[in-house]
């Protein structure tokens, strides 16, 4: 996980495992560097490998060729380079830091390198308006915010947009339609306020859990 606090603010990072030990992963996961500010930020002694060097330079360039449409701030770059290293990860960064303008980027630049073909992102009822209009400033593919009866989520789900929205409710009502959407391509998984799937034993965790292990 990566998070950004500002240094003008007093702070407190809470992670507990119980939110992430059981989402099984198929394959070993390397953790890579973000930029030269996280090594600042953990150790001094740390060093970067040759594979993690090639990885962030590759990053820089795709970053430096991206036309964003609002120019990111020092830590919204540093974020996007540790999205872009890492499969599997958590972008903790405090409130108003931005972390929906980082995350979209990265999606939009993600489809743009062919490393995904489709994103489902997960997000509170609330919060769907928003993510419509980041990922409308971070790139140009369409996407699709399921919901409405079921007789709609159905018809939405045949869309053949590569990013789907939908709230926290919708996938415990969609979570086989999802997890085949997810397994019939390269998908990517976004969860938003991801402490609504914090309870491993609530029904909206497990739907969550069957779509991202299915």
């Amino acid at each position: 996980y990566y998070a950004n606090i500002a240094p003008n603010k007093l702070g407190k990072l809470i992670l507990r495992e119980s939110w992430f030990e059981e989402f099984d992963l198929n394959s070993e996961v390397t953790t890579s560097i973000g930029s030269e500010a996280m090594i600042g930020s953990s150790s001094k002694d740390q060093k970067m490998s040759s594979e993690q060097i090639r990885l962030l330079n590759q990053t820089r360039e795709q970053l430096s060729a991206f036309p964003f449409k609002r120019k990111p701030y020092s830590h919204q770059i540093t974020g996007i380079e540790f999205l872009l290293q890492n499969p599997s990860c958590a972008l903790l960064d405090e409130m108003g830091c931005g972390k929906s303008f980082q995350i979209a980027s990265s999606v939009a630049m993600l489809l743009q390198n062919k490393s995904i073909n489709r994103c489902l992102i997960v997000a509170p009822k609330s919060l769907v308006r928003t993510w419509q209009e980041e990922l409308t400033l971070a790139t140009s593919r369409p996407y699709t915010a399921i919901e409405g009866s079921p007789a709609q989520r159905t018809k939405l789900m045949q869309s053949n947009t590569p990013i789907f929205i939908i709230h926290y409710e919708g996938i415990r009502l969609e979570k086989e339609a999802l997890a085949q959407w997810i397994q019939d391509g390269e998908g990517m998984i976004v969860f938003d306020e991801s402490q609504r799937i914090k309870n491993l034993l609530a029904q909206t965790t497990v739907s969550a859990k069957f779509i991202r292990n299915s």
